[in-house]
């Protein structure tokens, strides 16, 4: 990864404005679109149907800002469990500009704290290295008692 875009364009949530994945969410806002128009043709109208128009048309805008389509990954934090998918999509970001990747300490746990108001917990996740694919390699031998796949923790 050589260019600063590269860095910039990291498919991660809050990365900034980015339109790759736009035409991914589309169809989830042809339907604010639509009503955007019906609403424009509204307004022309007056009276009752120009205050309905208005308010259409805010809504439709207030909906099609909150989908949010030039974020920086097609994946959010508010549709549950999604997998290894956003992050084997960083690891082919990565790779495809020919930057390395590694996971952190898969095995034990990492990051356990206190930042400020925040908790951090980060417990063993040993099945991201058979999940994935194409990453560079990953941090080991932290001395910290390790987590394998069976659950068993090993001090």
């Amino acid at each position: 990864m050589d260019k600063p875009e590269d860095y910039e364009n990291l498919p991660i949530l809050h990365n900034g404005v980015n339109s790759e994945y736009t035409r991914i969410l589309i169809p989830g806002i042809l339907l604010f679109l639509s009503s955007l128009a019906v609403s424009i043709f509204l307004i022309r109208w007056g009276g009752f149907y120009r205050m309905t128009g208005i308010i259409i048309a805010v809504l439709s805008v207030a909906f099609i800002a909150n989908s949010n389509p030039f974020r920086s990954s097609p994946f959010d934090q508010y549709h549950g469990d999604q997998g290894m998918a956003p992050y084997q999509l960083l690891v082919d970001y990565v790779n495809e500009r020919g930057g390395l990747t590694f996971w952190n300490y898969p095995e034990t746990k990492s990051g356990i704290g206190r930042k400020g108001p925040i908790r951090v917990d980060t417990p063993p996740h040993p099945e991201v290295l058979e999940e994935s694919d194409g990453y560079t390699g990953f941090a080991a031998l932290r001395g910290q008692h390790n987590c394998y796949g069976t659950g068993e923790c090993l001090g």
